[in-house]
């Protein structure tokens, strides 16, 4: 997974996800599940974790994360995120 980040300027930008899932990935039913998740896991990170940067996030998946869970998803999503931010600094 790798996540690309825009950072905005303006602060009532806020903040905006789109997912990029390929074909490679899987079928239309496997590829809409993996951005169904992966909206919740960013939704739930967003609740737990305030200081994520306004901006655009552009999340990238290859595949092998089909066979993910819910779980693993979150936890690379987040790892992402924090190398983002640490980036940042």
């Amino acid at each position: 997974m790798i996540v690309i980040f825009n950072p905005s300027d303006n602060v009532s930008d806020g903040i905006r996800v789109a997912f990029a899932v390929g074909r490679s990935v899987g079928g239309a039913v496997v590829r809409n599940r993996i951005k169904r998740r992966l909206r919740e896991a960013f939704s739930r990170m967003l609740l737990k974790n305030k200081s994520i940067p306004n901006g655009d996030y552009l999340i990238r998946v290859f595949p092998g994360v089909n066979n993910k869970s819910f779980i693993g998803l979150s936890e690379d999503l987040e790892r992402s995120i924090e190398y983002l931010r640490k980036g940042d600094d």
